[in-house]
């Protein structure tokens, strides 16, 4: 099963220490053979994490193009976490060929092959939503709050932190499966998320009694992922936080907001919302009984808290 790339990513540090690599006069290396060992190893993708982490200190001069060449897998002309789960991925493929089966290079076992029907994934030009998307630093975790902004809770109106929800176990195996089904190999971050937005409002059925039955019963107790993902039934607090543990999975920092829908203090509500780099996007999903007034997508203009408030 191919798991989301964040989680392979976070699998990698963890395992596998941060390494330099040695400079070597060889250019002819082969794509993910970083350091030139004639090998793809876990210690492959370690370099390239350890490249990744200088990037972000403006310090880039010693990867030439041969290292450039062999180290961006994905072929999006920047070297990313993408670039090392990559490696472990297509490590974990070498680890399981049959003796005597061909083996197939890493960009094309991966669909990057530049000789593939597929194209490298497009992450979008700069300072658009979907650039933001797919540069920004992730950080999976497990735990993302919910915050009252509701204008007459019991703070007068003022934010504060209600509870926490956790990503589980099982709600990670069932994203997982959800991507091994859905998502390819030349999908961008924002594509897989864009693709899971529309999804849930495409085949998610909005849980009420006009089926001739409470079938929100069926799913108060759920988690949201396993509400939208496996039993396909929600409300505005499934939609968004399916699409919210998503995005907790990947590394985003993301929050729900409970909040009133009207001016006079009725017709509760939920949605999510998502900050990178200081700047908060707002994300909208619901039910197609309302055609697409509930849809949007990071989307600064709606955002609507910015804070960090705890009870």
């Amino acid at each position: 099963m191919k798991r989301l790339i964040t989680a392979l990513t976070a699998l990698l540090i963890a395992a596998f220490p941060i390494m330099t690599p040695q400079i070597t006069a060889d250019c002819a290396r082969a794509a993910g053979d970083i350091d030139g060992d004639g090998a793809i190893t876990p210690g492959d993708a370690s370099f390239i994490l350890s490249y990744y982490a200088e990037l972000s200190t403006g310090v880039d001069e010693y990867w030439d193009d041969s290292y450039m060449n062999c180290g961006d897998i994905d072929l999006d002309k920047t070297i990313t976490p993408r670039d090392a789960s990559s490696v472990l991925q297509y490590y974990s493929y070498l680890s399981t060929v049959p003796n005597g089966e061909e083996i197939v290079e890493i960009r094309e076992y991966l669909g990057f092959s530049p000789n593939s029907n597929l194209t490298p994934p497009d992450i979008g030009e700069p300072g658009t939503i979907k650039y933001i998307i797919n540069t920004a630093k992730l950080d999976p975790h497990d735990n993302y709050p919910l915050y009252n902004i509701k204008g007459d809770n019991k703070y007068g109106g003022t934010p504060y932190k209600v509870t926490s929800y956790t990503v589980s176990e099982n709600d990670k195996r069932i994203m997982d499966e959800f991507a091994a089904e859905h998502f390819t190999a030349n999908m961008t971050n924002y594509d897989k998320l864009e693709y899971t937005w529309k999804w849930l409002h495409n085949n998610v059925t909005y849980a009420d009694g006009s089926q001739g039955w409470n079938t929100y019963n069926e799913i108060i107790s759920n988690s949201f992922a396993k509400a939208c993902f496996e039993k396909k039934l929600g409300q505005c607090i499934q939609y968004n936080g399916a699409l919210a543990e998503m995005l907790a999975y990947m590394g985003y920092d993301v929050y729900l907001l409970e909040m009133w829908n009207s001016n006079n203090f009725t017709n509760q509500h939920f949605r999510a919302e998502i900050a990178v780099d200081g700047v908060h996007y707002s994300i909208e999903v619901g039910n197609t009984k309302d055609g697409d007034y509930w849809m949007w997508l990071f989307d600064e203009n709606k955002a609507l808290y910015h804070g960090e408030a705890d009870e």
